[in-house]
């Protein structure tokens, strides 16, 4: 019995190297052996669950496995908090909310607490809970003020709350903490258009072209046609726009800005088709009412 204790901690010990240097499909069949030899530890449960998360395995394998690790030590601080990540991505928040709340009381250090407290945040921000999302980002902030997570999903929030020069400053200040990721520079120049700083709005979609792949420039061209269009500069809206559905024609977000220029140059027929396409691809579920609105308004 020893012996297969001892073997089964040498196999524990070898997954987590394994884990650390990201080998995923190798750690978890050492924590499958572990687990089928009986009587394994929750963290074993907890890791598994973490190897299947990272090689995208179905849902219910995770919960499974988050579940048993919870049953033996429900005070687990790394299943809980990813239980509620989890929730999050399928988008049950009221769930999320609770099992990062619970995480929270059981954080080990400064560390976990910003990260639940930031996680948390993200779930009252997608039940448009935004004023207890931006609380829970302050908080975090305040643990952490290099916290860069926290700064960007501040930002969001104060702007769901009108509070745009508040997200700009904030925003900006995750571009100063991440200054390679180019959705930062893509929010501030989104930012800068909600508060009506179009010219500043444009050379900020200059940076994130700097920074975007081959993939990402479609989202550029479409942000910044859009602030074209607002600068009345119509045939530069349409170019860039354009442009975008070409990258990505599955934008339902794009096809909306091609019907508001359309609109605006009295092109209502094919203003109609692209508000038609929009909806199509998901619009009205993904961004509200406006093109049914637009729709409404201008076309049959």
């Amino acid at each position: 019995m020893h012996t297969t204790v001892a073997q089964d901690t040498l196999k524990l010990a070898e997954a987590d190297t394994l884990v650390a240097h990201e080998q995923w499909k190798a750690a978890r069949k050492l924590y499958d052996k572990v687990i089928d030899a009986g009587n394994a530890p929750a963290n074993a449960y907890y890791q598994r669950a973490r190897c299947s998360r990272k090689l995208g395995l179905d849902w219910k394998t995770i919960f499974t496995d988050l579940g048993e690790a919870l049953r033996l030590e429900p005070h687990h601080y790394r299943a809980l908090a990813m239980r509620g990540e989890a929730y999050y991505d399928n988008l049950m928040f009221d769930r999320s909310v609770d099992d990062l709340s619970e995480a929270l009381a059981h954080a080990p250090d400064s560390a976990a607490r910003v990260h639940c407290l930031t996680e948390r945040g993200s779930s009252y921000s997608a039940q448009r809970e935004f004023d207890t999302a931006v609380k829970d980002f302050r908080t975090a902030l305040e643990l952490d003020s290099n916290a860069h997570s926290a700064y960007g999903r501040l930002a969001n929030a104060l702007d769901e709350l009108g509070q745009h020069e508040e997200a700009l400053r904030m925003q900006i200040r995750y571009t100063d903490l991440v200054p390679d990721d180019f959705t930062g520079y893509m929010n501030v120049g989104f930012y800068m258009g909600e508060a009506g700083h179009y010219d500043d709005a444009l050379a900020w979609y200059e940076k994130a072209w700097a920074h975007a792949g081959k993939n990402e420039q479609a989202l550029v061209l479409n942000n910044r046609g859009y602030v074209k269009y607002k600068l009345g500069d119509h045939p530069g809206a349409l170019k860039d726009i354009r442009k975008s559905i070409e990258l990505r024609a599955w934008n339902s977000y794009a096809y909306r800005n091609l019907a508001l220029v359309l609109i605006a140059q009295g092109e209502v027929d094919d203003a109609c088709t692209a508000l038609e396409s929009a909806k199509n691809w998901g619009f009205t579920k993904q961004y509200g009412n406006e093109v049914d609105e637009l729709y409404r308004a201008h076309c049959k």
